[in-house]
């Protein structure tokens, strides 16, 4: 996955879930996950979801730590394992807020309905206190 716009050029691997209500996200913070029961990218409907790390225990630099800097018409390029290129463009960035997101997920894992990429990243305050970031870096981007 290539997003120029933010110097990101990066694997993706698939990945499911760490509990009943957590998605995860892969243990190397330069890698993107693909939610494996999201739609495959090269779907004509459904959402195809892929999320990373905003940082790490030690490393500020996780691969999507600029996520939210993106701007509507910004380029995403996915290529899948056999060579196939699919070319998104962004259409909405956003921070939800814990309890929004847990509210917004029926849209952002939908299965059916256009066809969409979302990328998801974590976003707003740390509050250590809480469990980490309190918010949810969203992007959806449509093919072109």
């Amino acid at each position: 996955m290539t997003i120029a716009a933010l110097e990101v050029a990066a694997n993706v691997q698939p990945v499911g879930m760490s509990d009943s209500v957590t998605m995860q996200v892969p243990s190397d913070i330069s890698t993107i996950g693909w939610y494996h029961q999201s739609v495959l990218p090269i779907s004509d409907i459904g959402h195809t979801v892929l999320a990373g790390h905003k940082d790490g225990v030690s490393d500020p630099n996780g691969v999507f730590r600029n996520l939210g800097n993106l701007l509507e018409g910004d380029a995403v390029k996915l290529q899948d394992q056999s060579g196939r290129r699919m070319n998104y463009e962004v259409t909405k960035v956003e921070v939800l807020e814990n309890e929004r997101f847990a509210q917004q997920a029926p849209w952002i894992f939908k299965r059916e309905g256009a066809h969409r990429l979302v990328l998801i990243t974590c976003g707003g305050a740390f509050d250590e206190s809480r469990g980490g970031y309190q918010a949810n870096v969203v992007v959806v981007a449509k093919r072109i």
